[in-house]
C-alpha cells in the first residue's frame, strides 16, 4: 500500500498491510528541514509551512496525516482584517515583530498586541506590547514587504493535496473546535461578561455548520476534517472547554451521525474521566456517540464506583457498544443485554505496552467494519494487543492480516 492507501484504510474501518507511521513532526522538523529562518515560513511564505510540511513528510517517507497545516479560505473568510496594515516596528537577528494599524477619521489606529516571527521558533500571536517592552504606538516603523501571495482557496487545496500526492492525507480545519479562548484577556473577559460568551457559544456552532457544509460541496475535498487539538487545557478552563468549545464539537458529531457514520469515544485516561465525567455520558446519552472504548480504572471512574459489575451494568443502561479492556483478564463486550467475555491472547514475554489500547480498538473496529460478530471483534483486537506487547514499539513486526488469518480470524 501506498502511504496515502494506508492511512485512508485506517479510517475506514479496514486493516491496513501495517500500522502506519504517522509521527507528530509537528512544524519545528519541517521549518529546521528548509535551512531558513522561520520567519521566512510564516510570515513571507517563503516557502509556506504546509510545502515545508510536505517535504519533510517525503524526506522521512512517513505515512502523513497533515492536520490543519493548510488554511482553507473561502470568499468572505479572509484571516486578515482587509482595512489592516502590517508594520514591522522591531527586527533584530533573533525576531522580527508586526504590527498592524489602520486609519480611522485621518488619523492612525494601531493595535494593541503583535505577532512575533522568531528565527528559529514557530512564532507567536497577538502578544500585548507591553509585555515586549514596546510602546502602544510605535516610534518607528517599515512597510511589511517580501509576503509572498499564496492561493488558500479551494483550488490552493487542490494543488496542496495533488503535491501530497500519495504521501498521506490532507485535513482541514472544520471552522469551531476545541480551542475557544488562547489568551489570557480572553479568559478574564469570559467571566467578567458571561452574557457574551453565550452567544460566542451559540455563534461557534452556526460558523461550524456554515463551513463544513462549504467543504463538503468542493469539488475537490480534504481527506479528513479537524475539530479538536491538543493542549486546549493549556489556554482555557475546563468551563470554558465545556461551555464555549464542546458545542461545536457535537454537533460535528451530530453532522456524522446524520451522515450514518458511527462515532467512537476513546475515554482516554481517568484524568479525561474525572474532568468531562458528564460530557462523556451526555454524548452517549444523545446518541452522539454509540461505540464506547475503555479500560477497567476508566469506567469505573465514569461512573464512581469501585464495583466492576456496577460499571458494567451502568455503560449497559446507556444503549451503547461497549467495550472495555482488562489488560491480561482479556475484555468485556456489552452490547444490549448480551455480554461477552473475551479472554485475552496468551504472550511469552510482556516487553513493552505501548500502544497496546490503540491496537486493541484498530483491531475491533476493523472487525467491526468488516461486518465480524462482536466476539470475533474482541479477540482481534486482543491479537493486535498481543502482538504489540511483545517487543519495543507501537509498530506491528509481522503483518496483522496474516495473523488473523493464521488464527482463523480473519476480518
Amino acid at each position: 500500500m501506498t502511504s496515502r492507501e494506508r492511512l485512508l484504510t485506517v479510517l475506514a474501518g479496514k486493516v491496513p498491510d501495517c500500522v502506519p507511521v504517522a509521527p507528530d513532526f509537528s512544524n519545528m522538523i519541517p521549518a529546521r528541514l528548509t535551512g531558513k529562518p522561520f520567519w521566512d515560513l510564516y510570515l513571507f511564505n517563503d516557502p509556506p509551512i504546509w510545502e515545508a510540511y510536505i517535504q519533510c513528510a517525503k524526506h522521512f517517507d512517513i505515512d502523513s496525516l497533515m492536520d490543519g497545516y493548510f488554511p482553507l479560505t473561502f470568499p468572505g473568510e479572509s484571516p486578515q482584517d482587509p482595512t489592516v496594515e502590517r508594520f514591522i516596528v522591531r527586527r533584530d537577528g533573533e525576531r522580527i515583530v508586526v504590527q498592524g494599524s489602520r486609519r480611522e477619521n485621518g488619523r492612525r489606529v494601531w493595535d494593541s498586541t503583535v505577532d512575533v516571527y522568531y528565527v528559529a521558533d514557530p512564532p507567536t500571536a497577538r502578544v500585548p506590547t507591553a509585555k515586549l517592552g514596546l510602546p502602544p504606538v510605535p516610534n518607528r516603523f517599515e512597510p511589511l514587504e517580501g509576503v509572498k501571495p499564496v492561493d488558500t482557496g479551494p483550488a490552493g487545496l487542490k494543488r496542496v493535496m495533488e503535491t501530497m500526492g500519495d504521501q498521506g492525507l490532507v485535513g482541514v480545519w472544520g471552522g469551531a473546535g476545541t480551542l475557544a479562548l488562547d489568551l489570557a484577556d480572553g479568559v478574564f473577559d469570559y467571566y467578567d461578561n458571561p452574557k457574551k460568551y453565550e452567544r460566542l457559544a451559540e455563534e461557534r456552532v452556526r460558523t461550524l455548520e456554515r463551513r463544513m457544509a462549504r467543504i463538503l460541496a468542493l469539488e475537490t475535498r480534504p481527506d479528513f476534517i479537524c475539530l479538536g487539538g491538543s493542549g486546549s487545557l493549556v489556554f482555557q478552563t475546563p468551563e470554558i472547554l465545556r461551555k464555549l468549545a464542546l458545542p461545536a464539537v457535537k454537533r460535528g458529531a451530530e453532522i456524522a451521525r446524520q451522515a450514518g457514520h458511527r462515532v467512537a469515544l476513546t475515554l482516554s485516561d481517568s484524568f479525561c474521566v474525572d474532568r468531562f465525567r458528564g460530557e462523556f455520558i451526555d454524548l452517549m446519552r444523545r446518541g452522539l456517540v454509540d461505540t464506547l472504548f475503555a479500560n477497567t480504572d476508566e469506567v469505573l471512574s465514569l461512573y464512581q464506583t469501585t464495583h466492576f459489575a456496577e460499571a458494567i451494568d451502568a455503560v449497559r443502561r446507556e444503549g451503547v457498544l461497549a467495550i472495555v479492556t482488562r489488560s491480561e483478564k482479556g475484555s468485556i463486550v456489552v452490547d444490549g443485554h448480551r455480554t461477552h467475555e473475551v479472554p485475552a491472547f496468551p504472550v511469552a514475554r510482556v516487553v513493552d505496552t505501548t500502544g497496546a489500547g490503540d491496537m486493541f480498538s484498530a483491531g475491533f473496529l476493523a472487525g467491526l467494519a468488516n461486518g465480524a460478530d462482536l466476539e470475533t471483534c474482541a479477540r482481534l483486537g486482543a491479537l493486535a494487543a498481543a502482538e504489540i506487547i511483545q517487543h519495543l514499539g507501537a509498530r506491528p513486526l509481522v503483518s496483522l492480516a496474516t495473523l488473523a488469518r493464521e488464527n482463523d480470524l480473519a476480518a
